[in-house]
């Protein structure tokens, strides 16, 4: 159990340099303080005697951006999630930005709050009822104008989807 991520590979590498007779060993890193088992590990390392050791995923978050960009207007990420896939899917809050902003400006937000906040893929909304909305199906049947009035769009695989698109 170790917090270190960073030696992860050399901690791996010492676990198997003492267990050399195994066939196979995999080597699981959890958020410090979760128990193995429970929760999706961070980071997982295998090796074989045929392939040798290597790294098969790596779910930790990237830090955001230290440098902030002044270009953008005031937001909160909602959520920040690792996917399976290995992309990082963020929701994101703009207050300031109206359902009413042309699809092409929210686009170009979309990408620039990817690279302020590391993340690959995005959601935005300009109303929190929106975020509930679209996280919540019952939240949703109980306000059904909440994604027409505050989802703005969503930015997955480079692609755009302007939220007047889908909730016209």
């Amino acid at each position: 159990n170790t917090s270190d991520l960073d030696n992860a590979r050399n901690i791996t590498s010492e676990i198997v340099n003492a267990n050399r007779n195994e066939y196979m060993i995999r080597v699981f890193f959890y958020e410090p303080g979760s128990t193995p088992g429970s929760d999706i590990p961070l980071m997982r390392y295998e090796w074989t005697q045929q392939s040798g050791l290597t790294l098969t995923f790596d779910n930790r978050l990237p830090e955001p951006n230290e440098e902030i960009n002044p270009d953008l207007p005031e937001y909160e990420v909602l959520d920040r999630i690792a996917m399976m896939n290995g992309r990082v899917y963020g929701d994101i809050l703009v207050t300031s930005i109206p359902r009413s902003t042309p699809a092409d400006e929210i686009e170009q937000l979309a990408i620039d709050i990817c690279v302020q906040e590391n993340l690959d893929d995005v959601c935005l909304y300009c109303t929190e009822e929106a975020f509930e909305a679209n996280l919540n199906m019952n939240y949703s049947e109980a306000h059904p104008n909440a994604l027409r009035d505050g989802y703005l769009g969503s930015l997955t695989n480079g692609s755009f989807i302007a939220g007047s698109q889908l909730y016209p």
